[in-house]
């Protein structure tokens, strides 16, 4: 069996966040600082599950779940792909969307009061040109299929060498579920040997 992990749930007044354990949070646990949250455990989970196909699997085996954390990869587009490059994106089969920051919409009402104007087709064109070069270079955010990993993330880039992105999501995916109190340990240890966890967590409160 693996390692249980032990998350701690720091508590303040107004705030909270969580912490793999360490070294240092041993003598807290000793000392009686520490205490641990019945009925309620944390899974993380391999990075290329989804949110449905979890929901099924533990409604299958007939765990309530407390809360997820599952999203998909992200990256950002920060520079200027073509249009024919930005359309390869979009059908591409590991990609679930790409989708711009800038807005169609300010260029459009921008297009209308130009012809208002009943300007000359140079002066018309001029004018949107002009619009265009003092608006900010839009980016793109690209989310992928739940399926698409950091390892083929690069695989999938690969085949776009005229774009650079920065990767803007790439979270743990966890699940917290609910247990008998008392049981944690057992139902821990079923949850631990499915193939798509990769580890089990108590979780424990420290007050400060």
């Amino acid at each position: 069996m693996r390692l249980f992990a032990i998350i701690f749930l720091f508590v303040f007044s107004t705030a909270g966040y969580a912490q793999v354990i360490d070294d240092s949070s041993i003598d807290d646990i000793n000392s009686g600082k520490v205490s641990f949250v019945e009925g309620r455990f944390v899974a993380y989970l391999t990075d290329t599950v989804s949110i449905g196909f979890i929901f099924e699997q533990f409604s299958l085996l007939g765990l309530q779940l407390a809360g997820t954390d599952i999203h998909p990869l992200q990256i950002t587009i920060v520079n200027n792909p073509p249009d024919s490059t930005v359309y390869r994106l979009r059908s591409h089969p590991g990609i679930a969307f790409v989708e711009s920051t800038r807005s169609d919409l300010v260029e459009s009402a921008f297009m209308d009061s130009l012809k208002k104007l009943n300007l000359t087709p140079e002066a018309f064109q001029n004018a949107r040109i002009d619009f265009l070069r003092s608006q900010p270079i839009g980016s793109f955010i690209i989310e992928f299929d739940y399926s698409v990993n950091e390892a083929r993330l690069k695989e999938i880039m690969g085949g776009f060498r005229n774009v650079a992105y920065n990767i803007t999501q790439n979270i743990a995916r966890t699940v917290q579920i609910y247990t008998e109190p008392g049981n944690e340990e057992q139902v821990m240890a079923k949850v631990d040997s499915l193939p798509f966890v990769q580890y089990v967590a108590l979780i424990g409160l420290l007050e400060d």
